[in-house]
């Protein structure tokens, strides 16, 4: 689920605040980054998203981000490509085979177009050479900028919180921000929040 702040609220009593529904990315969590807008993709495991792999959009803009939509794949895959294009994000990876995602971006919300499968191609390395940037459990700390809006930057920050336990390592939490990063955000969404493994990154 995804809260988003007005700039009235602080930065860390928003977070303090607002507590969305978690859900494991795994070795998901992979996004790309359009002229105006974020995709990302989770397989959450809870009743809303009942282990469905699910594309999710957030549009930035002055008002700042909103959700467009989020839709399930209608496939079980690991992605290992991610195009976001003006019109449409596609997305390849592997499970039984070979799959092929393509999700169009309406002014209503997002729509799988086309769904592709090839059951005899395997998985080369070769043919993905550059790994898919993260915003999940396998994410790095830290903040990116992803765009621009207005002359004003549009950050996605990733924040890792140390958690006790023997399994659980951390606490990860992924937030688009728009405003001057020495400031407090004007606006901020929460996309992600879940608990990493010990053998993610750090």
């Amino acid at each position: 689920m995804l809260r988003v702040s007005l700039p009235f609220v602080s930065f860390l009593g928003m977070m303090m605040l607002l507590t969305p529904q978690s859900v494991r990315a795994d070795s998901d969590g992979y996004y790309c980054v359009g002229a105006d807008y974020i995709a990302y993709q989770l397989r959450g495991w809870n009743w809303y998203n009942r282990g469905e792999h699910r594309l999710t959009v957030v549009r930035f803009g002055v008002d700042g981000p909103r959700l467009l939509g989020e839709v399930a794949l209608g496939a079980d895959f690991q992605p290992h490509a991610m195009d976001c294009g003006a019109r449409e994000v596609v997305l390849q990876g592997f499970g039984e085979g070979y799959i092929r995602v393509a999700v169009a971006l309406r002014e209503t919300g997002l729509e799988v177009a086309e769904l592709l499968r090839d059951p005899v191609r395997q998985f080369s390395p070769a043919d993905f050479p550059t790994p898919l940037p993260n915003l999940g459990d396998y994410s790095r700390a830290g903040s990116t900028q992803i765009g621009d809006v207005g002359g004003t930057p549009v950050w996605l920050a990733i924040l890792h919180h140390p958690v006790g336990g023997p399994r659980w390592c951390r606490e990860v939490e992924a937030w688009v921000q728009i405003g001057d990063p020495e400031q407090p955000p004007r606006f901020s969404l929460q996309l992600y929040r879940g608990f990493a493994a010990c053998e993610g990154p750090g």
